[in-house]
């Protein structure tokens, strides 16, 4: 596969449509538990009722995390968008990396994407290999889990 800044964009593109699902879907999620929280009335079973609540709030404070997590993650993709995306030498966040293994996108954690029949993984710099890729540039060798391999292009 040739790398183009149209696929490039298409790839960001569908990374934001991904993190913008999971940000409200866990809007949605907090937004049921506050309603659960605040229509419940207190039951006979005190202990039980309680219990539920306590269960409730640590869901929400769960959801909250996961929260703050994609709202980073999004405001990573959105910064990687007003970003010039022409190609670069160095590695960077917004690098769109292929190696004799494998195609890496440097922006967010989201896992192996199937785009245009390409399965390109997205990883964050803070990632194992993301670490091992930044500021690298075209024909750098690093090694990943004791194998070998050459950064064929960087756009």
């Amino acid at each position: 596969m040739a790398i183009t800044s149209e696929f490039k964009i298409k790839l960001l593109s569908h990374c934001e449509s991904l993190v913008s699902t999971k940000l409200e879907k866990i809007k949605h999620a907090i937004a049921d538990i506050v309603e659960s929280l605040e229509s419940e009335t207190k039951s006979t079973a005190g202990d039980k009722h309680e219990t539920d609540r306590a269960m409730m709030d640590i869901e929400r404070e769960q959801l909250g995390a996961r929260l703050d997590v994609a709202e980073q993650q999004y405001q990573i993709l959105k910064n990687i968008r007003q970003r010039d995306i022409k190609p670069s030498k160095n590695i960077h966040i917004g690098s769109l990396v292929k190696t004799t293994k494998a195609i890496y996108y440097i922006a967010v954690s989201v896992g192996a994407i199937t785009l245009d029949n390409e399965t390109v993984y997205v990883i964050s710099k803070e990632s194992p290999i993301g670490m091992l890729l930044m500021n690298k540039t075209e024909k750098d060798t690093f090694e990943f889990n004791g194998e070998t391999m050459t950064i064929k292009s960087v756009y």
